[in-house]
C-alpha cells in the first residue's frame, strides 16, 4: 500500500493580519495530483486542519472543495481526518455522514465518556481489489479531560493517561487484524526530542512539559503519522515515527524548512524486506514555495538609517504579478531611543517595491556587533505573547513564585474549553 502523510494545513491562516488563502489553494491542487501521480491508497492528514476553532467560510469550503476534487480524481482512495488542537472536533465532525460517501474518515475528539469510545478510531484500510490490507489507529489531538482516571494517580498522569489510551486502542485493533494486515498509527500531540517552531506552534498537554515517549508506539506498528510540530521530522532516527510538518511556512522561523508530505510504502507481500503490512519506505514529496519570506537583516537588527537603505535597494514591483505572490517581509530596527516616524519613513521607502510588510519589529537598546539590542531587553507587545506566557507572568507577579504544574494544567484545560466554545459560536 501506498499512503500520503500530511498535517498542520492550517486554513484560514493569517501570517500578521495577510491572508496565506492562495497558498492553500496551490497546495491542495498540488495535493491531488500527488495522490494520482503516485497511486496513493491512502490520504493521512494528522490534525489541524484549520487555523482557529471557528474558522472563515472560504477555508470551510475549500476544505469542501478538496475533498471533492480528491474523490473525483481517485474514488478508491480513503481518506483519514484526525482534529488537532487548532480545531474545533464539532466542527470537523459535523458533516461525517455525508464526507462518508467520499471515503473520509474524520474523528475529532474522543468522547468525555468512560469507558471511551475507542472502536470509531479504529478504520480498516483496503487495496484497489476490495480487501483489507491494513488498520488506521485514528486517534485526535488529546486533551486532559479526554484522559482516563487512573488509580492511583501517577505522578506523570497525562503522559501516563496517553499512554492508556493508546494502550487500549491498540489492543482492540489487534483483537481484529488479520494475518499480514498492518497497524498505522495516527496521532496530534508533542513527542519528546521533537523540533519545535515557537512562532506558530502552541503549546499542548501542560505547556509542552510533558513529552511523549516514543516507547508509546509498539516497535511492530507500520506507520505512526503524527501532527502538531511543523517541522518536517523522523524521530530519533526511526524513520516510521514521523512529523510531516506543515506544508506552508506559518511564521518567519519556518522559511528556511523543507515543506512537504510523506509518501508511505508498506509492504504488499511477504519479502526479504519484511513481512506484509510492515514499513518498507518514506520518500518526502516538496510542497511548492511560491512566495518568499525575507528577513532584514538575516539575523539581529539594522539603526534606522540602514533599514531604509536597505529597502530601498528591494527590487521594483512586478505588477503582472498578482499582491498574494509578492514576498513577505520583516523588517528588525534597533533603536537606542523611540523614532516617531520610524514606520512612516518605512512605508515611503517600500512604495513601488516587490515586497509587503508583514512585521516591523523594533528592539530599543545600542546594537552590539551583531545588530542586536545591547543596552536593555525589547519590551514584548501583547500580541508577542501566548496565552500561557501571559497567564505565567501574572501569577509570578502576584505571588512571587513560579508558577506550579496544578495551575498551568488547570489554566490550559480552561483555554482549550474558551477555544471550542469560541469554535461553536
Amino acid at each position: 500500500m501506498r499512503l500520503i502523510h500530511t498535517s498542520d494545513w492550517h486554513l484560514g491562516h493569517k501570517l500578521h493580519n495577510q491572508s496565506r488563502h492562495e497558498e492553500h489553494v496551490v497546495f491542495l491542487d498540488w495535493l491531488v495530483e500527488q495522490v494520482t501521480a503516485h497511486d496513493v491508497d491512502a490520504l493521512l492528514v494528522a490534525g489541524d486542519v484549520f487555523d482557529a476553532p471557528n474558522p472563515p467560510a472560504e477555508a470551510i469550503k475549500l476544505l469542501y472543495d478538496f475533498l471533492h476534487k480528491l474523490h473525483a480524481a481517485a474514488p478508491h482512495l480513503q481518506t483519514v481526518i484526525i482534529g488537532g488542537n487548532h480545531d474545533s472536533a464539532q466542527r470537523l465532525e459535523a458533516p461525517q455522514r455525508l464526507l462518508s460517501s467520499f471515503n473520509v474518515h474524520i474523528v475529532g475528539a474522543l468522547s468525555p465518556h468512560e469507558p471511551l469510545d475507542l472502536d470509531r478510531t479504529l478504520i480498516p484500510l483496503h487495496d484497489k481489489r476490495g480487501a483489507r490490507a491494513a488498520w488506521v489507529v485514528a486517534i485526535p489531538y488529546l486533551r486532559p479531560s479526554d484522559l482516563p482516571n487512573l488509580t492511583p494517580r501517577p505522578d506523570n498522569h497525562l503522559v501516563e493517561g496517553v499512554r492508556e489510551v493508546y494502550r487500549l486502542a491498540l489492543e482492540r485493533v489487534a483483537a481484529r487484524r488479520g494475518p499480514g494486515e498492518g497497524v498505522v498509527v495516527m496521532g496530534h500531540c508533542f513527542m519528546v526530542s521533537g523540533r519545535v517552531s515557537e512562532d506558530s506552534e502552541r503549546r499542548i498537554l501542560g505547556n509542552h512539559q510533558h513529552a511523549l515517549p516514543l516507547d508509546l508506539f509498539p516497535m511492530d506498528v507500520s506507520y505512526v503519522a503524527l501532527g502538531h510540530l511543523h517541522y518536517a521530522q523522523a524521530l530519533k532516527g526511526v524513520e516510521k515515527i514521523r512529523y510531516a510538518g506543515s506544508p506552508i511556512p506559518l511564521s518567519l522561523a519556518e522559511r528556511d524548512y523543507q515543506h512537504q508530505v510523506a509518501l508511505v510504502e508498506l509492504e504488499g507481500e511477504d519479502s526479504a524486506a519484511g513481512p506484509r503490512g510492515s514499513f518498507r519506505a518514506v520518500t518526502p514529496l516538496y510542497t511548492p514555495r511560491l512566495v518568499e519570506m525575507i528577513r532584514l537583516p538575516a539575523r539581529g537588527g539594522l539603526s534606522s538609517d540602514e533599514a531604509i537603505k536597505a529597502l530601498s535597494a528591494l527590487p521594483e514591483r512586478d505588477e503582472s504579478v498578482p499582491l498574494w505572490r509578492r514576498p513577505f517581509l520583516h523588517v528588525c530596527v534597533t533603536l537606542g531611543s523611540p523614532e516617531p516616524q520610524l514606520k512612516a519613513r518605512v512605508f515611503e521607502a517600500l512604495k513601488g517595491k516587490h515586497a509587503r510588510l508583514s512585521r516591523l519589529q523594533v528592539l530599543l537598546g545600542a546594537p552590539d556587533a551583531d545588530g542586536a539590542a545591547a543596552e536593555r531587553p525589547h519590551t514584548l507587545q501583547l500580541s508577542e505573547l501566548k496565552e500561557v506566557d501571559v497567564f505565567r507572568r501574572m501569577w509570578e507577579r502576584t505571588y512571587r513564585d513560579p508558577l506550579p504544574e496544578e495551575a498551568l494544567e488547570a489554566f490550559q484545560a480552561l483555554l482549550n474549553e474558551v477555544l471550542e466554545a469560541e469554535g461553536e459560536a
